[in-house]
């Protein structure tokens, strides 16, 4: 029911709940972000246009000082990890670049690829130069690397947008899976293996039955919804 109703960010930070289902934290911070947003972008854009992206990425700077605070102030490392408040920022700092979107050099991606990179193998999640400086490089480093991507001609190579098509069902298969594995006391480099082959599998056996069968039901009700508005402005124009 927590995850169910995206309540997974505070429900873990605070109750240690859902247990198998606690990946689904981030899909509650994306959904609580949907929620404020517009609400957001109602005063952002009372501000004259060349302030909209400034005034976000002030408030992505705010939201992740408030995030070191936390970190600072609570000895609950799950605490600033898992919570919306406290994940604010990454969102923000995207939202930013995409108001602004200016246009970038090619060293762009690659500096954020490394940036990412760097922050990924340093970082240890329950450790306080992961939770303030590492996770804001990463976010910073993320921010470059879509501001770059167009550059990078190897991501329209077909296995990695194979891949990208694959990616939401391999979020969300790969949590259990790997706790499973855990319990088997495997760990490693054995289960990062077994666990990201098993993800792929059972996303790829979801994208081509239940992901299609949705996809083609609101394909169909897309085109329905065309074919009445049609028939609506013919019948309103006398045609």
């Amino acid at each position: 029911a927590v995850a169910g109703l995206y309540l997974s960010d505070y429900g873990f930070a605070l109750w240690r709940v859902p247990w198998y289902l606690q990946h689904t934290w981030s899909l509650s911070v994306e959904e609580h972000f949907y929620l404020v947003w517009p609400m957001v972008l109602m005063v952002v854009f009372r501000l004259p246009r060349h302030w909209w992206a400034p005034a976000v990425f002030l408030l992505a700077m705010a939201a992740t000082l408030w995030r070191w605070h936390v970190a600072l102030n609570d000895d609950a490392w799950y605490q600033p990890y898992y919570r919306f408040d406290t994940r604010l920022s990454g969102i923000l700092l995207g939202a930013a670049a995409g108001l602004w979107n200016p246009s970038l050099p090619k060293a762009a991606a690659p500096m954020g690829a490394l940036l990412l990179g760097i922050a990924v193998t340093q970082a240890h999640v329950k450790e306080m130069a992961a939770l303030t400086s590492w996770m804001a490089m990463a976010e910073i480093g993320a921010a470059l690397l879509v501001l770059g991507a167009h550059h990078v001609r190897a991501l329209c190579w077909t296995p990695l947008v194979w891949v990208g098509k694959l990616s939401y069902g391999i979020y969300l298969w790969h949590f259990p899976i790997m706790y499973w594995l855990r319990g088997q006391d495997i760990a490693g480099w054995s289960s990062m293996l077994i666990g990201s082959g098993a993800a792929a599998l059972c996303a790829a056996a979801s994208y081509y039955t239940v992901e299609r069968f949705s996809r083609s039901g609101r394909a169909h009700t897309a085109g329905t919804a065309r074919v009445d508005q049609v028939g609506t402005l013919g019948r309103d124009t006398g045609t």
